[in-house]
C-alpha cells in the first residue's frame, strides 16, 4: 500500500501545472487579450455617439517632430474621453494616434480578491513628465510583432482607427498596422518597468490603456 501511495504521490507530482513565470512576453499576451476584450466590451458606435475632440488635443513632441492630433473624432473607452495621461505619436506614413493611460493606486483587496483603486496625483503627474512613447525600442517591438502574428491572423489598423485581429492575407500587414501594434504591446513593458524602477512592484497599482489612430474615411 506504501509502494501505490508513493507512486501516485509520483504521478500527481508530475501533473500538477507548474508556476507561470512573468515575463516580458507573457505580458504582451496579456496586452493582446486585454485588446481583444476591450474590443469586445467597447463596441463601435454610431457616428452620432462618437466624441469629438475638437482642435484642442495634446501636443506632443515625436522624434524631435511636434505632432498636434487635432480636428479628428476618436470613439473612446468612457474613462478615456478625459484621460490623466495622454501620449500622441505618428505612424510611419503620418497618420496621427494617441495612446491614453490611466494610471491608479491600488487601495485595497477584499477577500473575494476585488481590488479598489484610487487616483493618486503624484503618479499621475509622474507619468505626464515621462515620454513613453520614445522608451519603446521600436525596431525591435516591430520585429516582435512579425514574429508574432501567425499564417491564420494578424493584428490591423480598421480604418475606425482601432486594432482588431483579422484572418490572414498574402498580402500581410502594413507598415502602419505593425508600428501601432508594437506600440500598444511595448506601452505596457515600458509602464510596467516605470511603476518597477518607482519601487511599487506588481501589487501597489493598475492602469488602464487605450490606442486609437485617426480614422480614415470609407
Amino acid at each position: 500500500m506504501d509502494t501505490d501511495t508513493t507512486e501516485l504521490d509520483r504521478m500527481l507530482a508530475a501533473a500538477a501545472p507548474r508556476g507561470v513565470q512573468e515575463d516580458a512576453g507573457l505580458r504582451r499576451e496579456i496586452a493582446s487579450m486585454a485588446r481583444s476584450a476591450r474590443a469586445a466590451a467597447h463596441p463601435r458606435r454610431r457616428r452620432g455617439m462618437r466624441v469629438a475632440l475638437g482642435a484642442v488635443l495634446a501636443t506632443a513632441m515625436v522624434g524631435g517632430a511636434g505632432v498636434a492630433v487635432a480636428g479628428t473624432v476618436f470613439d473612446w473607452a468612457p474613462w478615456a474621453q478625459d484621460a490623466d495621461v495622454v501620449y500622441a505619436f505618428e505612424l510611419p506614413s503620418g497618420r496621427a494616434c494617441e495612446a491614453r493611460v490611466q494610471v491608479l493606486e491600488v487601495t485595497s483587496v477584499d477577500e473575494f480578491g476585488r481590488v479598489a483603486t484610487s487616483v493618486n496625483g503624484e503618479l499621475t503627474e509622474h507619468f505626464r513628465s515621462i515620454d513613453a512613447i520614445a522608451r519603446i525600442d521600436i525596431e525591435a517591438a516591430v520585429a516582435q510583432v512579425r514574429a508574432r502574428d501567425s499564417g491564420t491572423a494578424m493584428v490591423v489598423l480598421g480604418a475606425d482607427g482601432r486594432l482588431e485581429d483579422v484572418p490572414a492575407t498574402g498580402a500581410g500587414p502594413t507598415d502602419d498596422d505593425v508600428y501601432a501594434a508594437a506600440i500598444d504591446v511595448s506601452l505596457a513593458d515600458v509602464l510596467h518597468d516605470e511603476f518597477d524602477a518607482l519601487g511599487w512592484g506588481d501589487e501597489g497599482w493598475s492602469a488602464n490603456e487605450d490606442l486609437q489612430c485617426a480614422p480614415v474615411a470609407p
